[in-house]
């Protein structure tokens, strides 16, 4: 991609581009890497707190004829029978409940204007279900957030009298009692409600109706007086959905989330959903990048029985989502993998079993993405006691092919086991994912975290390495993230005695160098737990639960990415939480989202187990405001000239974009201390201090990299210069060098 030019000649040859363009801004100001403690500056979150699970979506059924949608709280089916409806009342539910309702009679007065209920199947617009069940009389189900808007529709007089449809009821909740207004199906863990009853005429008059119960029954009726005088058509309209009770809490019925974002501006969150201890499913819901706003409807993922963990990645190549996750259905353990493709018109390709045992579970599955080959899914194997990977591949025209499975560590007799599988989100630039694990050995009770990088098509590229080891059995949850030469690793050190939970994390290189290691919390006063980790190459961001003497948040902690150490830049939920998972996944900047030292730009979006039983999502930015750009002149030649960028130089994010327009000639970008220029004619050079050679496009040069997360930075100057040596031109304003010009100097101020 490039050279990097250091006077004097101080550069470490094994680092990689992306390395030394950051190490070279601290270089060149003579500021030592190892950082120092910065001043205050927290993460800014962009508007408020988006309530992630809190919208609703309808779709064909994937597992029979009808129609599956859901909404914030609840799952509800479609079919020939009628309606069922599922509220998801948490894990502390023992078993699954329902109230499903099939129609058996319309009556106007003494006279049943429909008596026979033929099976109809529904059909969709949008999120709503119709059934036509006679001639101008429609039966409609809209999927709303917080509930199911049931509707009758009759387009003409049907007689006089009071106005009834009937409803078997089907339930595992009992017999109903009256509560406002409506009536209450409600079991130990919450229920269901059926709320009371409206008619509507074509003028907008409105009555109030009345909803009875008798015999297995419910009836919903509208008074014989405004059946008489309405305009028609005419809605009879009750509201169904999840009754919760004041005093009942709903534990972690969505929970686990995860996110990540596409190169059409939107991030996919994704996350579990409990209805009850023995049923649980993956839903997903689009984030529109710019506003934070819900896009589209609710993604329901084909799981079935208990689905848990699911975990996502992006494919630029195919434009696909992947989603993975494990489930029990039945008797039948397995990995599930599916694939949202954002040019489809249904979106969800057909589900695809990454592995399946009916004699031993997967406890978890973790997904990263190669821009070649394709998707690769970790997760631990308990039927061969391994932790496995498949590597699912993009195919030319849509849909992905799935290859072999392949151990990268198994068990061995008596020891060590390996567990909690994670690896890298992305392999940017070296076609490299790292994969990380806990490693258990019971014969002498001691833990490691070991690693093992892969390339895009599963294969080992180093053996397995110990990233930490612990003479106890303390070391859990691995987490990471990275590319091309540098990753972050952090796991959990479990406390015991005198000895506090702690998360710890540090810097790994392609050959396993590995940076010192840096701890958060550990104390009585601060106890961290459950780490995530979002790797940009200059600022990466940690997950983590802290737990204090008087309260229990979950933060996202601002980490220079060459050596863990804090950037004081914490952003905390708004609520308490409900869970303990916090994640966060940066936008990529578009057009450049291949490439991997522009792969990530200054803002996110941050989702978590929230306490009001939902999925939070905060969109967050880590820009600076003090670094600015300064024109100082001096420029001379064809390229005297430049449009600078208007996002400033700061520490800890990615450095300003530099551009000149394409040359024939060769071109390099300069950087250089605040000396003396050298002039030439009328051209003024920066000395050449710091040589970019750029990446080269069609229509223009460009260059861009880090500048580390270094407080002794922040104020420091720089001056930077295209150069370009043009031969072909005949005449030059610089005599001593034909063909020598330059653009204007800028001064750079670095901010923080």
């Amino acid at each position: 991609m490039g050279s990097l030019l250091l006077q004097p000649a101080t550069q470490d040859r094994s680092m990689t581009f992306a390395q030394t363009r950051s190490f070279a801004v601290a270089t060149l100001l003579g500021v030592a890497l190892p950082s120092q403690e910065l001043a205050p500056s927290p993460l800014r979150p962009h508007a408020s707190t988006t309530a992630v699970a809190a919208n609703s979506g309808l779709r064909a059924n994937p597992d029979g004829p009808g129609l599956h949608g859901g909404g914030r709280d609840y799952d509800v089916w479609l079919d020939r029978q009628g309606m069922r409806f599922v509220p998801a009342l948490g894990a502390n539910c023992p078993s699954t409940q329902h109230l499903a309702l099939t129609p058996t009679a319309v009556r106007v007065g003494e006279t049943t204007v429909v008596g026979t209920f033929g099976e109809v199947l529904p059909t969709m617009t949008e999120r709503t279900g119709s059934y036509a069940h006679a001639a101008g009389i429609v039966e409609r189900f809209d999927v709303r957030p917080d509930g199911v808007d049931l509707a009758w529709q009759f387009a003409q007089p049907l007689g006089n009298g009071e106005l009834v449809v009937r409803y078997a009821v089907d339930t595992t909740l009992g017999e109903p009692t009256p509560g406002n207004g409506g009536l209450e199906f409600l079991g130990d863990h919450g229920g269901v409600r059926i709320g009371g009853v409206t008619g509507i005429d074509a003028r907008g008059a409105r009555v109030a109706g009345s909803l009875r119960w008798a015999s297995g029954h419910v009836e919903m009726a509208l008074p014989a007086s405004f059946v008489a005088t309405a305009a028609y058509p005419l809605t009879l309209d009750p509201l169904i959905g999840t009754l919760i009770p004041v005093s009942f809490t709903l534990p972690y019925a969505d929970s686990n989330p995860d996110t990540e974002w596409s190169d059409y501006g939107q991030y996919l969150v994704v996350w579990q959903r409990a209805f009850s201890a023995t049923s649980q499913a993956i839903r997903g819901q689009f984030v529109d990048d710019a506003t934070g706003a819900l896009v589209g409807s609710t993604v329901f993922f084909n799981s079935a029985g208990i689905a848990s963990g699911p975990r996502v990645s992006y494919l630029p190549v195919g434009d696909d989502f992947g989603v993975v996750w494990t489930q029990t259905s039945g008797t039948t353990h397995s990995v599930q993998f599916q694939a949202f493709h954002m040019q489809s018109s249904s979106g969800l390709l057909t589900p695809m079993t990454i592995a399946s045992s009916t004699t031993a579970g997967y406890s978890s599955a973790a997904i990263g993405s190669d821009l070649v080959d394709g998707f690769t899914v970790v997760y631990e194997d308990e039927t061969l006691d391994a932790i496995r990977r498949r590597v699912l591949s993009y195919v030319v025209g849509g849909g992905l092919t799935m290859n072999a499975a392949a151990s990268i560590w198994s068990d061995a007799l008596p020891g060590p086991s390996y567990h909690q599988p994670a690896i890298s989100r992305h392999a940017y630039g070296n076609d490299r994912l790292l994969a990380v694990a806990r490693q258990y050995d019971p014969v002498n009770g001691t833990s490691a975290i070991v690693g093992r990088f892969l390339d895009g098509a599963g294969g080992a590229y180093s053996l397995s390495t110990p990233i930490v080891t612990s003479t106890g059995n303390d070391l859990f949850a691995p987490a990471v993230d990275g590319f091309d030469s540098r990753w972050v690793v952090a796991w959990e050190r479990a406390g015991s005695g005198l000895v506090w939970d702690a998360v710890r994390m540090r810097t790994v290189d392609f050959g396993f160098a590995l940076g010192a290691p840096v701890t958060i919390g550990g104390t009585a006063a601060s106890r961290a737990s459950a780490p995530t980790v979002c790797y940009a190459p200059s600022r990466t961001w940690i997950g983590y639960q802290s737990v204090s003497l008087s309260s229990t948040t979950l933060r996202l902690a601002a980490v220079g990415s060459d050596n863990c150490v804090s950037c004081n830049e914490t952003y905390v939920t708004p609520n308490p939480p409900s869970g303990s998972r916090i994640v966060a996944t940066r936008r990529r900047d578009p057009g450049f989202s291949l490439l991997p030292f522009d792969a990530y730009g200054d803002e996110a979006l941050v989702v978590f187990d929230d306490s009001i039983d939902d999925i939070g999502g905060q969109r967050v930015t880590d820009v600076g405001t003090t670094g600015s750009v300064q024109e100082l002149g001096g420029g001379c030649g064809p390229h005297g000239n430049y449009t600078p960028s208007p996002t400033p130089p700061t520490i800890g994010r990615r450095y300003t974009d530099e551009y000149v327009a394409a040359t024939p000639g060769l071109v390099v970008y300069n950087l250089s201390p605040v000396v003396g220029t050298i002039p030439c004619g009328p051209c003024e050079f920066v000395p050449l201090s710091a040589t970019l050679t750029p990446m080269q496009f069609v229509i223009y040069n460009f260059v861009e990299f880090p500048v580390p997360c270094q407080p002794g930075l922040v104020g420091a100057q720089l001056l930077s210069q295209w150069v370009v040596l043009d031969l072909s031109i005949a005449q030059t304003p610089c005599p001593i060098v034909p063909g020598l010009y330059a653009t204007g100097r800028r001064l750079l101020t670095i901010g923080q």
